[in-house]
Formats: structure tokens, C-alpha cells, sequence
């Protein structure tokens, strides 16, 4: 197992300032350290006798440098260790003790750290019991334990003297627990320790680092979870061992005593943990997880582990809401962590492969004929479950005896585990299929890699279905949509021999797999029923497979290519009653699609729902009718535009033909493909298809329901081997009186495999090709639009658009050709705005939508705010034929990333009021609120200025927010640069006044008497958007060399005033990460040092480097109008000049002094103190969402926390760069 990298996990060494006060700065502030111990008097962990830890002892050298800000720390172990050593002179105390200190075998492979008292005594004891050797199957394992008795300041070097140096798998276990970090104070210290350098091993490699915690927890007022250690038995320290002796250790573990099994317990799953590190699981789920192990026995690999003991997704077990109740939480059973966890392995199998071939090609690798062909056999058949272990049991003796001074045979040895290909799972509850984006399911079932997947749900389909908030997704016709999924529903009371075929079958395909098995929990039924009544949930899986409710079936994509049906119905037919389970979610509409008997239009509507579509669309075809007859001067052909569209451009280039159609004299209508039905087609008469391309080729969402009806039918006239109505007859076809013509767009380059060129426009291509074959009547061929040009699709559209004026014979109308068939540039419509007015206050007036039009759209990113809408009631909505559920982002500047704790108030409080509940710190040190509609945006954005803060230029083509260090009282020096980030930002923000007009109902002067000026903009702004970044050596947590313009501060200790001086920034210029999928003119680029500047030059200097960009950037393409293809098109040497002349002196060259400056990029966790003597803590924020969840509710105790922190004046709260949070200021 790959350990955790040292750049990761950044050990704070948070220590605070005396040994007497070991504890929170202040206990008024609620805010306590996670890394500060209990002080424990020095007989507390019971050892006696001496220790066989080395007595040599190295200075102190601290594992993350946390002397060089705090020096007098640095001698606290030496003088522990001295005021010890005088207790026991003096008779105080009856033991030597040591910091540090390793018992067991000098030479242990398997070590466990801890800290003393019960949990140090047991495990010493077991050691000791078992004279430092542990039997594991046929091999002993020398053991050894290092009890570490001080923890902050943490002495690294000490430590790593007291570690075996043979260790090659360590364990970790931590005795406390803090929340806000995924690992254990003592886990960081170690990890810090050994892959920070201090640690000189024999193995060439680093050891496995394992971390976990003892997991009985006494109730703390601190809301850091205490383990109550006189719990720690004797089988738990056994089971630490047993861990660290399997090939995959268990990572993060916890201990609980009421799931432990003892050493002589057979473990129902081997694969997984002992289950003594892991709680046991429901006896009803464990059929499942026991049939998967006795199809693949010990080849099974289960890869997201499982902290709670059911799988439950919307009901749980009582035991799993105690468990909530105390705090515990579900950070592992993910599927991202499982899907890591796979990737890595199958990363590892396939290096071991090329390993193998290698061995088989070198010529100075001598084996046996009989080791050869072995190798060989195994290399053919390495993919195979059964033939890989069988041909590899046999390899394994064979490189044994062989082995001897042949290095790359002893590699094969040494992972030989991967020889036997194992058979991957992920296991979770149906709670995944509510959220699949947020469950990570979709990035499985889209990766084509080869993951199992098991879902096992527990509704009670007989009681009906969810709240509609908690309703789940059909994940299996998520799956089969997709395309390239194995998919099967089971049921293992029903049937068991299909349980274990579907299980086979997912094992054999070549790709990911969704198992979707039924096991209805009982406990939520309304019923007296125990959940543990196996004949109660019998019953009910009858029921619902009997119902249509839970069908069973497999669906396997690789039986196509044998000229197979890939979908195979495992229940006893196809029921009327399907229609209850059609009505949930339509689980089935592919099923239709495979009988010919059944109607592909009718089975999906019940006679209610059915009378409910035709009344809408009476009402749909009365209201284009209406419309049509008050359209005087639309007198021409009638024409219908349809479009499909999942992002936008298509239905925007529909809605631009439909009104230049009308400017034509046409009578156009516009709507969805799915507003339509097949039946509707024959009297269109003339019907234009705008669709663009979704995933791997296939239709917008608003667009499937009439394709799979055309194709339905297409797929009936084709030539086939059976099917002779490959002549559609005299009349020329069921769509002969239909005249169409089909737009497509797409990215010819999007996927990359020349096998794949296929996908381009694929469904324009499938539609124009389908509709010929029905018999309608072409009126312009194909247009397909390609992202790759100049001009995107416009170049294709521009084109194909002439060709059908003129063949509906309006070319010259209205004008001819020269209507508004192109919209606005982006810099034409920033002038025709007005200073970014354009019609946003009447958008925002018009209560008729809930969004605003693509033009204002554009505008409002420079006030800060995105409009999105709800994906996933996106299909919902378009049923109901509703726009879809629009929303805003709104963002919020924080220069520099500090805040006030008022502000924060504020910002949560917004939260709760105008958005979703939630608040998103970014990565440019800014706030998100999400969620908030049109009419709650202006109130929303006026108590955002009434806190002091704005939303202006948060995006858009301007500078956006200045990022720097967000503790500007770490140093003085840190002081001095956040004042220049506020500086700069305030400098080079817009000056419109159309922000305060339109967001804070300040009156704009009537007539023409006042204009708006851009003094550094204009009226076109720049070509993209800008962004700066400020980075204070050694830390780049800002992430300089990414950014448009950086600023590199130069510290220098030359004696100067006594201390470290600011002698200003060396400048860096044309950085960025950016790029387009396949594009070539869009790549990452990292910045270039174009100069140093004094403090008093670094604003004039940026300015006139934006200004430059502002004038020479691309605004001709989007995607290449980023600074960084400025500087690479035109060479650093141009830019310089460039800027040298504006600026009216010669640029000075880059200072040595930080060209390469950098030893870190990541947070600092826990306490430290600033230069002011004030404290600072850095807390973990995952993915930067503030929110409260069942286990842990953070957002509420940071609002808390806030309102005891105003009282501080100096008190504020800081965003990083890496969407984390510092609370800053926090007195002693």
C-alpha cells in the first residue's frame, strides 16, 4: 500500500507556549487544539522494568520546523527528559523513562506506535507474551512497539532513533480524534517524521504507514472525542498486529470492542479486514457479501471499507443511528475512495505485468524452461479470474528457487500477490442512487474501467415510494442509457442461482458493472414487524418481484457484439403491473424496445396520465395557434425548429433561427424535440433539427424520447437478415409528406481515438439519417458544426443557414441577408451595455421567468453572479413543460482571503436566508453562496455591501480577486503584503457606477449630462478574465506560477533595522491551468519571471502589465484569449518592452534572492502563534463546503464560534487558497 505523501498531510507541531499549559489557548473561546494532550503524571502508563530502546539520543530536531517560529519549544524534550532523569536520581520515581521509547524484537518488521498508559501496557505485554515474533499463515513476523510518551513539540529525530530500522509496515494509533482533520494528531507527527527525511530504513522503500484510532469514546466538553484506553484488550492489540501483517492493510481504521473477533475466529471475509477492525455487518446483508466470497473466494476484493454495521441507504438500523448519535461518521464507504482504491490497484498489476514481460525478453535474465512457459501462460492469460491464480500458484515456487542474485525475479517475488488477478467491488446502500454526481457513482459508471459495483436497496416498494426530496435515481437505467455498463436487479430470496449468474457475469465483462440487489428493510415498514424477520422480507421481495416493482434482469452490453440480446428478463414475464414500477422512475422504458408486441409509445402512460399529456398539449397547440393568428405578417411557409440541447448552445442557435425565420415572413414555432411525439411529425410539414452531441454520441436529455420513437420505427423499415421491408413502397414512406433539415453540433475532437470519429455529431447524423429512411424529404443537407474551428460551430452554421433561406425560398426576404444572423461578440456586447447596464434591471423585474436573458447573463458575471439551473430536475420540469429551476452563484470578493468574524455572521446568515443552507469557500480566497433565486438576489447582494464586502469584478473579464498568504500577521512581512493585495485590488477594480444602480437602487442621472468612464478598462474591458496571486517564501499556497500576474516577495536579512526587511517582488507573468479537452490552442502554462520591482513600483508595474493584455490580448477567440497566450505567442522580451514603455523606465532583472523560493504549497493545521503574540488556528474545510451534517454539524459551530470571536478586535476568520480556514486573532 502506497503511503500518504509528506506534501499532504502537513504535520503542524502545534504545540503551545509552556509545559504547564498544554491545553486550548483559551477556554472561553470553546476552540481547543486537537493535537494538545491531556497532561498525564509520569506513572501513568504502568511500565516498569527497562526499556530495550537504544540510549543514544540525537538533538532535538522538530518534524516540521515549527522552532523556526518558536525556538524556545525546541528545547522542551531536552529538558523533560533531563527534569525525568533528576526524579529518578533523587528517588522520586521508580522508572527511567524515556520519550521515546521501542520494546519486541530490535529488528521487528511489524511495529505498532502508540502512546502509554492501557493501550501502551497491552500491546507491550502481547509483545513481550509473544517474545517479539507473530505466526502469520506459514511465515513469522518479528514485532516490536514504540510508545511515545511526549507528543507536541514532537521530537522526530528522537523518534525515528527509537523505530526499528528493518520496520516495513507501521501502525499508528491514535488515542484521540479530532473532526476537523482525517488523520489523528500522533498519525501526522509520525508521517512527518519518517517521509520528512529523519527516518534511514534498510528497505530501499519507505515502510506502510497505517493509521487508525481506538474507538470508545467518553464524552468530552471540548467536541474532541476521548478514548476511554481501559477498554484495550489483548485480541484488539492482536488485531493491529494481524492488520499490519495482510498484504492490503485496513487504512483509518477503527477499533470498536464489540465487533472484535479473536485470533482463532475464522473471518467470514477474508479479503476485507479481520473484522476486528471493522464492526459486523447486518447477518441479512452478509448473504450478499457471502455469496460474492463463495463465487470468488479468497479473489474477492471489497475496496471502499465500511465503518457502519448496515448498508441502509433512506431507513437505518437502530445500531447505525447510535452510532450517528456519538458522533460517528461515513467517511469511507464512498465510492471515490473505493474507486481510488481500485484504480491504484489495477495502476499496480499492470507495472507488475510489463515486469513479467520484461523478465521474459532480458537477456540477462536466466530461467527455466519450466518457469518460462509458466510466465508465458500466465502473461496470456494475466486478465483471467480462474487461469491467473492457477498459473501463478504454479509460477510462486518457481521463483523461489530461482530467485537467488537475479534482482528482477526477487521483484516478481516480492509481488507475487499479483499474480492471481482479484475480482473488485465497491459495496454501498441505496442512499448513492439520490445523489449520483455527490455519490460519485457516475464517475464508475463513465470511467469504462473494470469496477463491481453493489447496491443493495432497502425500500419497501409495497408502502410506495420516497418524499420526493429523498427519491432515488434509477440507477440502473442510468447505467444502461450510459451505455457500456453491465447491469443486473436481484434478488436473493427469490432467486438465488441468478444472484450468483449476475455475479459471474459482472466478474467476466470487460468494463464496470452495477449489481442493484434487493433486501427490503423491514424496520421502516408502518408494520410490527422486527427488521430481523427473515420471512417478513422473503415475503416482500416476492411481492415486489411479483408486482413488476423489482423486476429481475441482466443487461450485458458484450452480448451484442455476438449478434446476441444483450437484456435478459430473469422474472416470469412482462405484467400489467409493470405499470407501478413504470410510474417510479420508468425503470424500464429500454425493455419495450426488445419486444416487438408491446406499444414503445403506450406502455409508458397510464390511461390518467395519458388524458394528462393530450390536455397539455391542447393547451400547447391552442397557444401556437393563438400566437400564429396575431402574426400578421408571418404569412409565409410554416416552419417548426426543434432542437435538442443539454447545454445551451443548441437551443440558443434554435432560438436565433426561429427569430430570423420570423424577420423572413415564415410562421416558425419553436420548442424541444420531446415537446413532439413521432405522430406530430407527418404534419410539421417543414421541421428544422438543431441538436447538439451528449457524452459518447448520444442525444440531449430533451431529445431521447422522439429519437428512440423515430429510431423505434427506422429500425422496422432497415434491411436486415430478418426484416424485407427494406422497400418502403409506392408511397414513399410513413414521413413522405415531412420536408426536414438537421444542424448538428459537436467536437470532432473530443474524443481522441481515430475509432471514435464516429461520435462527432453522431446524433445529427443518426436523425438525418433515420428520417431519409422513413421517406421525408431533404430540404438542405447535413450542417455540422465543429467546436475545432476558428469560429466554433458559426463557421459550418454561417454556411449551411444561406442554403436554407434559399431553399424555402425566402433568401431575399426581410432585408435578404442582412439580418442579425450572428449575435454579439463578447466585447460588442460590453459596449452595447452600457458599462455592464445592459437590461439587467428589467431582467430582474420580470417576474414572468426565473431567469435572466443570455446577454445580461454574460454581464452579471462582472457583478459577481452566475445564473445555473438544477440538473437534476431538468427531465422532471421538461415533462411538465416548465422552464428549467434557474438559480444564481453569487461570489464574494475577500481580498487577501480575511475576513471579519461580523462577516462571517453575515455571510452565514445569507446562507440560511437567501441560498441553499450552505457556504463554498473557493480557491481564490473567496465566499459562494448557492441557490438563490431572481427575486431574492438584490435584497441578498445589499446585505452583502451592508457587511463591507461586494460582489464587483468577483468575475467577469476583469481583475478579479487578489489572492495572497492569508495570515498577514504571521511575519511583519506578511502585514506589509496583504496591504499591497488590498491595495491592488481596489486599484484595479471597475469603476462603473451601473453596481450600485442596479444592485443598490442608487438613481442613475437622466439624459446624457453624466457618462460612466473606465479609466484602465474602457468600454470593452479586458479579453478575459485576470487574475493575480502573491506568494511570501517558502510557503506558495497561493499557487504563484498559475496566475496571469504574480508577485514573488523578496525577503532579505541583511542586518537592516535588526530583522528580516521587504525588498520588493519579483514579478511573474503568463501563468495558467486552463485548457480545453483536445484543444491544442488551449494548454497549461506556468508563469515566467518578467522583473524585480521595489515596494513603491509593484502597483504601477501591474497595472501596466494588465493594460498590455488589455490592448494585445485575443479577442477573437475565447479560448485563446488568456494571458498566457499573449506571452506565448509574443515572447517575454516583447512583453517586457512593452511594459517598459508605458511604465517610462528600463525594467530591473529578477532578484536571486526567491527564484526558487518554495518548499511548500499546502496549510498549516492546529494552533501557531503570529508575530503579535496572538494565536491562529488552521482548520480542515473538505472541498471548502461549510455545512452541517448528521455527524459532524461544522457550519453551525463556526457560526458559534463567530459570535464569541466579534468580542476579540482583532479577531478575524481567513480563507486559503486551498479551501481551508484559519480563525485568526484569538488571544491567550
Amino acid at each position: 500500500m502506497s503511503h500518504v505523501p509528506a506534501n499532504k498531510i502537513t504535520s503542524s507541531t502545534s504545540s503551545l507556549p509552556s509545559l504547564s499549559s498544554l491545553s486550548s489557548p483559551s477556554s472561553s473561546t470553546d476552540i481547543v487544539s486537537p493535537s494538545a494532550p491531556t497532561p498525564t503524571r509520569s506513572g501513568d502508563d504502568g511500565d516498569e522494568g527497562s526499556s530495550s530502546s537504544s540510549s543514544s539520543r540525537q538533538a532535538y530536531k522538530p518534524s516540521s520546523g515549527y522552532a523556526t517560529t518558536n525556538s524556545k519549544l525546541g528545547d522542551v524534550p531536552t529538558i523533560l527528559e533531563a527534569v525525568i532523569s533528576s526524579l529518578y536520581d533523587a528517588g522520586h520515581i521508580a522508572q527511567k523513562y524515556a520519550l521515546y521509547e521501542s520494546y519486541g524484537s530490535p529488528d521487528a518488521e511489524l511495529v505498532i506506535v502508540t502512546s502509554g498508559g492501557q493501550i501502551g501496557k497491552v500491546v507491550r505485554a502481547l509483545v513481550e507474551q509473544l517474545n517479539g515474533s507473530l505466526a502469520v499463515g506459514s511465515r513469522h513476523c518479528k514485532i516490536g512497539l514504540v510508545l511515545v510518551r511526549l507528543l507536541r513539540p514532537f521530537n522526530g529525530g528522537t523518534f525515528c532513533n527509537a523505530l526499528p530500522r528493518t520496520a516495513r509496515s507501521i501502525c499508528v494509533l491514535d488515542t484521540s480524534r479530532d473532526p476537523t482533520s482525517l488523520y489523528g494528531p500522533l498519525f501526522l507527527e509520525v508521517n512527518g517524521s519518517i517521509f520528512g527525511g529523519l527516518w534511514e530504513g534498510l528497505e530501499s522503500a519507505p515502510p506502510t504507514l497505517v493509521g487508525g484510532t481506538f474507538d470508545r469514546e467518553s464524552p468530552s466538553k471540548s467536541g474532541i472525542g476521548l478514548r476511554d484506553t481501559s477498554l484495550f484488550t489483548l485480541a484488539m492489540a492482536m488485531s493491529l498486529f494481524e492488520n499490519l501483517a495482510r498484504d492490503v492493510p485496513v487504512q483509518n481504521f477503527k477499533i470498536q470492542s464489540n465487533g472484535l473477533l479473536s485470533p482463532s475466529s475464522p473471518a467470514p471475509l477474508p479479503l476485507r479486514s479481520s473484522s476486528s477492525l471493522e464492526p459486523l455487518i447486518n447477518r441479512d446483508e452478509t448473504a450478499y457479501i457471502q455469496m460474492l466470497y463463495q463465487v470468488f473466494k479468497d479473489q474477492l476484493f471489497i475496496a471502499n471499507a465500511r465503518d457502519y454495521p448496515s448498508v441502509w441507504g433512506a431507513s437505518k438500523s437502530n445500531y447505525l443511528a447510535d452510532m450517528e448519535a456519538s458522533g460517528d461518521d461515513n467517511t469511507n464507504i464512498s465510492t471515490e475512495y473505493g474507486y481510488g482504491v481500485l484504480l491504484a490497484l489495477s495502476h499496480r498489476r499492470t507495472n507488475f505485468l510489463e515486469s513479467v514481460q520484461q523478465v521474459l525478453v532480458h537477456p540477462n535474465v536466466y530461467i527455466s524452461s519450466a518457469l518460462r512457459t509458466a510466465l508465458t501462460q500466465w502473461a496470456q492469460n494475466a486478465d483471467d479470474l480462474n487461469k491467473s491464480k492457477r498459473y501463478g500458484d504454479e509460477i510462486i515456487p518457481l521463483l523461489s528457487s530461482e530467485m537467488k542474485n537475479q534482482p528482477l525475479l526477487e521483484e516478481l517475488y516480492t509481488f507475487r500477490k499479483y499474480f492471481s488477478r482479484v475480482s473488485p467491488w465497491l459495496i454501498g446502500g441505496d442512499h448513492w442512487g439520490v445523489e449520483l454526481s455527490e455519490s460519485g457513482l457516475h464517475h464508475v459508471i463513465s470511467s469504462r474501467q473494470k469496477v463491481n459495483v453493489l447496491v443493495i436497496d432497502t425500500e419497501v416498494y409495497s408502502q410506495g415510494t420516497l418524499r420526493p426530496e429523498k427519491r432515488k435515481r434509477d440507477i440502473g437505467l442510468y447505467a444502461m442509457n450510459y451505455g457500456g455498463v453491465y447491469v443486473a436487479s436481484v434478488a436473493h430470496h427469490h432467486s438465488f442461482s441468478q444472484v450468483l449468474h449476475a455475479f459471474m457475469e459482472a466478474d467476466a465483462f470487460d468494463g464496470p458493472s452495477i449489481i442493484l440487489a434487493y433486501l427490503p428493510d423491514m424496520s421502516s415498514s408502518s408494520s410490527s414487524i422486527s427488521s430481523s424477520d427473515p420471512l417478513a422480507s422473503l415475503k416482500e421481495s416476492k411481492l415486489a418481484v411479483d408486482t413488476g416493482k423489482w423486476p429481475l434482469y441482466r443487461w450485458n452490453p458484450a452480448l451484442i457484439s455476438q449478434g446476441k440480446e444483450p437484456f435478459q428478463l430473469d422474472s416470469e414475464k412482462l405484467r400489467s403491473d409493470l405499470q407501478d414500477f413504470l410510474d417510479r422512475d420508468n425503470h424500464f422504458s429500454l425493455i419495450v424496445g426488445s419486444h416487438n408486441n408491446i406499444d414503445p409509445v403506450g406502455i409508458s402512460r397510464s390511461v390518467e396520465g395519458g388524458l394528462q399529456t393530450r390536455h397539455r398539449d391542447m393547451l400547447a397547440t391552442s397557444f401556437q395557434q393563438l400566437a400564429a393568428s396575431l402574426q400578421t405578417s408571418a404569412t409565409g411557409p410554416k416552419v417548426s425548429i426543434l432542437f435538442g440541447s443539454d447545454g445551451g448552445h443548441a437551443e440558443s442557435l434554435a432560438r436565433r433561427l426561429h427569430g430570423e425565420a420570423q424577420r423572413r415572413g415564415l410562421s416558425s414555432s419553436l420548442g424541444a424535440m420531446d415537446d413532439y411525439t413521432y405522430s406530430d411529425l407527418p404534419n410539421l410539414e417543414r421541421a428544422i433539427f438543431i441538436v447538439s452531441t451528449a457524452g459518447q454520441g448520444e442525444f440531449p436529455s430533451n431529445a431521447k424520447s422522439l429519437w428512440t420513437s423515430v429510431e423505434y420505427v427506422a429500425d422496422g423499415l432497415a434491411p436486415g437478415p430478418n426484416n424485407n421491408n427494406g422497400d418502403i413502397g409506392e408511397n414513399g414512406g410513413p414521413l413522405s409528406s415531412l420536408q426536414f433539415s438537421v444542424f448538428g453540433l459537436g467536437d470532432s475532437h473530443y474524443w481522441p481515438r481515430p475509432e471514435d470519429k464516429e461520435y462527432f455529431c453522431k446524433p445529427g447524423f443518426d436523425l438525418d439519417a433515420a428520417l431519409l429512411l422513413l421517406g421525408a424529404s431533404c430540404l438542405v443537407p447535413l450542417g455540422r458544426g465543429d467546436d475545432q474551428d476558428a469560429d466554433g460551430y458559426e463557421t459550418a452554421y454561417q454556411a449551411w443557414e444561406p442554403l436554407l433561406w434559399d431553399k424555402l425560398g425566402v433568401a431575399n426576404a426581410g432585408g435578404g441577408g442582412a439580418g442579425p444572423a450572428k449575435p454579439l461578440t463578447d466585447d460588442e456586447n460590453k459596449i452595447a451595455s452600457n458599462y455592464l447596464r445592459g437590461t439587467i434591471l428589467e431582467g430582474l423585474a420580470d417576474d414572468s421567468t426565473g431567469a435572466l436573458s443570455e446577454r445580461d447573463t454574460k454581464l452579471t458575471k462582472f457583478h459577481g453572479i452566475y445564473q445555473q439551473d438544477d440538473r437534476d430536475l431538468r427531465e422532471e420540469r421538461l415533462k411538465q413543460k416548465k422552464e428549467k429551476a434557474f438559480s444564481f452563484m453569487v461570489r464574494v470578493r475577500v481580498p487577501g482571503g480575511v475576513a471579519t468574524p461580523a462577516q462571517w455572521i453575515a455571510i452565514d446568515n445569507l446562507a440560511d436566508s437567501h441560498a441553499n443552507g450552505t457556504i463554498k469557500l473557493t480557491t481564490r480566497q473567496a465566499f459562494q453562496l448557492h441557490g438563490i433565486i431572481k427575486k431574492n438576489l438584490k435584497p441578498a447582494i445589499q446585505e452583502i455591501n451592508q457587511s463591507c464586502m461586494d460582489t464587483l469584478a468577483a468575475c467577469g473579464d476583469v481583475n478579479r480577486n487578489v489572492m495572497c498568504n492569508p495570515n498577514p500577521y504571521q511575519t511583519s512581512i506578511h502585514e506589509q503584503v496583504d496591504l499591497f493585495a488590498r491595495k491592488l485590488s481596489e486599484h484595479l477594480s471597475p469603476r462603473t457606477s451601473a453596481y450600485h444602480e442596479i444592485w443598490l437602487d442608487k438613481v442613475m442621472v437622466a439624459g446624457d449630462a453624466v457618462h460612466d468612464v473606465e479609466p484602465l478598462y474602457g468600454p470593452t474591458y479586458l479579453p478575459r478574465k485576470f487574475k493575480i496571486a502573491i506568494a511570501v517564501p517558502p510557503n506558495n499556497d497561493v499557487d504563484v506560477y498559475a496566475h496571469d500576474l504574480g508577485y514573488i516577495a523578496v525577503v532579505v536579512d541583511d542586518g537592516v533595522g535588526g530583522q528580516p526587511r521587504l525588498l520588493g517582488y519579483n514579478v511573474t507573468i503568463g501563468g495558467g491551468m486552463g485548457m480545453t479537452h483536445n484543444n491544442k490552442k488551449a494548454f497549461p502554462r506556468l508563469a515566467d519571471v518578467l522583473c524585480f520591482a521595489a515596494p513603491e513600483q509593484a502597483l504601477d508595474i501591474g497595472e501596466k502589465v494588465m493594460l498590455v493584455q488589455r490592448d494585445y490580448g485575443d479577442r477573437t477567440n475565447r479560448k485563446h484569449a488568456r494571458l498566457k497566450y499573449t506571452v506565448d505567442d509574443r515572447g517575454v522580451a516583447w512583453y517586457r518592452k512593452e511594459v517598459e514603455q508605458r511604465v517610462g523606465y528600463e525594467l530591473t532583472p529578477p532578484h536571486a534572492a526567491s527564484l526558487s523560493p518554495f518548499t511548500s504549497n499546502g496549510d498549516r493545521y492546529g494552533w501557531s502563534r503570529d508575530h503579535r503574540g496572538l494565536w491562529n488556528f488552521g482548520l480542515f474545510v473538505q472541498n471548502g463546503r461549510v455545512k452541517d451534517t448528521p455527524s459532524f454539524a461544522l457550519r453551525t459551530g463556526l457560526r458559534e464560534l463567530a459570535l464569541v470571536h466579534a468580542d476579540h478586535p482583532q479577531g478575524d476568520f481567513r480563507l486559503t487558497a486551498n479551501q481551508n480556514l484559519i480563525i485568526g486573532g484569538v488571544p491567550d
